[in-house]
C-alpha cells in the first residue's frame, strides 16, 4: 500500500504539524490555526515540544510561548518573499515557489533539510536567541536553544541583525545548483550538524521510515484505513527523545498541548470488556463501532469529544496518542471480528 499517497495533505501544517519519531521540532504555518474562511499564514515556524520550566517566568508556557524559529519565508533575489503551495506527506513537506520546487524532510531528530532548486532562492528568518553571528556556511545562534544555518552553495548576501534583545534575524540569498541543500539545526548542545547529506538518500531514507512503521501495522478494513493509519502517524511523531533523562523513548499525550510522558489506565476498554464478560456483546459492538465511527468523522484525533454532539471542545487536545492507540485496537478488532 503507497501509505504516503493515503495520508497526503492530512498534515495541513496550520493544526497539525510536520514531525518526526524522536524530534521535539514542531513546523506549522503560521504561529496559529486559522479562523474558518480565514487564509492560512504566508510563512513559517518552529515550535519546540519542550516545556523550559527555569525559563517559563520570562518565556512564558509552553503553551503560549513564542516560536523558536518565527516568519520563515523563501525570498527571491531582491529579497522579496516568494508565494508558495503547500504539498505534505508523514516524510516531507514539498513547497512550489516561483523560483523552484523546495522539498523538506528530517535528517535526524534535531535537524531539517530543504533540498533547494537551481537558481536564484534565499530564505528569512527570525531566531529567539540574543546571541548570533555569520560565517562562510550560513550562521549559528546561541540561546536557550542553539540553532544553527548551513548550506552548501555559493552565498550572494548573508546577514544577521538583531530585532530585540531576544531576537535575531537571518536572512541570506544564494546561487543554488542541483544537489544543493540547507539544513537547520535546532539543539540543546553547545555542538551542531552541519554536514550537508546527500539529498536523495536523505529523502529515500525518511520515506523508508514511515514505510516501515505503517507496513508493520496489522491490517484493517479499507472503511478504517484513513483514520487508521493517520492514528499510526500520531503514535510515531508522538514519539519524543528522553535526552538521557529515562532508557526508552517516551509517547506524549499530545505534541502540541501535552509535553510529558504519561501513562493511563484503559478505563475506556473497560466498559466494553464488562459489556461483553455480561453477555452483552450486542451493546459491546455498538459502543465499539459508534466509537469508531465518531473518530472517523473528523480530520483530526482529539482528546475526547462531547457527549451529545460528537464534537471536540475547544480545550480538547488535537494529534491525541492516547485516543489513536484506542482506535488502533478497537479497528484492528472490528476488522477481525472480534468485540474485545
Amino acid at each position: 500500500m503507497d501509505f504516503a499517497a493515503l495520508l497526503k495533505d492530512r498534515i495541513d501544517l496550520s493544526r497539525i504539524p510536520f514531525s518526526d519519531r524522536s524530534a521535539r521540532i514542531m513546523f506549522f504555518r503560521g504561529r496559529q490555526a486559522p479562523e474558518p474562511g480565514e487564509r492560512p499564514a504566508d510563512f513559517f515556524t518552529v515550535r519546540l515540544a519542550e516545556r523550559w520550566e527555569k525559563q517559563q517566568a520570562q518565556v512564558g508556557h509552553y503553551r503560549q510561548r513564542r516560536p523558536v524559529i518565527d516568519e520563515f519565508v523563501f525570498i527571491d533575489a531582491h529579497g522579496n518573499p516568494l508565494p508558495f503551495e503547500l504539498t505534505t506527506y508523514p516524510h516531507e513537506v514539498i513547497v512550489d515557489t516561483p523560483a523552484g520546487r523546495v522539498r523538506m524532510c528530517f535528517t535526524d531528530a534535531e535537524t531539517l533539510f530543504f533540498i533547494l532548486p537551481p537558481g536564484s532562492i534565499g530564505m528569512r528568518f527570525r531566531v529567539h536567541a540574543p546571541r548570533g553571528q555569520v560565517d562562510r556556511r550560513g550562521g549559528v545562534f546561541r540561546g536557550t536553544r542553539n540553532v544553527a544555518y548551513t548550506t552548501n552553495v555559493v552565498l550572494l548576501s548573508n546577514e544577521i541583525t538583531a530585532i530585540d534583545d531576544s531576537t535575531l534575524q537571518a536572512m541570506f540569498v544564494a546561487e543554488s545548483v542541483d544537489g544543493a541543500g540547507f539544513l537547520l539545526n535546532i539543539t540543546p548542545r553547545l555542538g551542531f550538524n552541519r554536514a550537508m547529506p546527500d539529498p536523495v538518500a536523505t529523502l529515500d531514507a525518511a520515506a523508508a521510515r514511515w514505510q516501515a512503521w505503517f507496513a508493520a501495522a496489522p491490517p484493517v478494513e479499507a472503511r478504517y484505513q484513513r483514520q487508521y493509519y493517520y492514528a499510526w502517524w500520531i503514535m510515531r511523531a508522538g514519539l519524543i527523545s528522553p535526552r538521557y533523562y529515562l532508557t526508552r523513548e517516551g509517547m506524549t499525550l499530545s505534541k502540541i498541548h501535552y509535553v510529558g510522558v504519561w501513562q493511563w489506565d484503559a478505563f475506556f476498554h473497560l466498559f466494553i470488556e464488562g459489556l461483553q464478560r455480561c453477555g452483552r456483546s450486542d451493546l459491546a459492538a455498538e459502543l465499539r463501532d459508534r466509537t469508531l465511527d465518531l473518530v472517523m468523522q473528523r480530520d483530526d484525533i482529539f482528546e475526547y469529544y462531547h457527549r451529545e454532539t460528537g464534537e471536540h471542545p475547544p480545550k480538547a487536545a488535537p494529534i491525541f496518542g492516547w485516543t489513536s492507540a484506542v482506535f488502533i485496537d478497537l479497528a484492528i478488532k472490528a476488522s477481525n471480528g472480534v468485540v474485545i
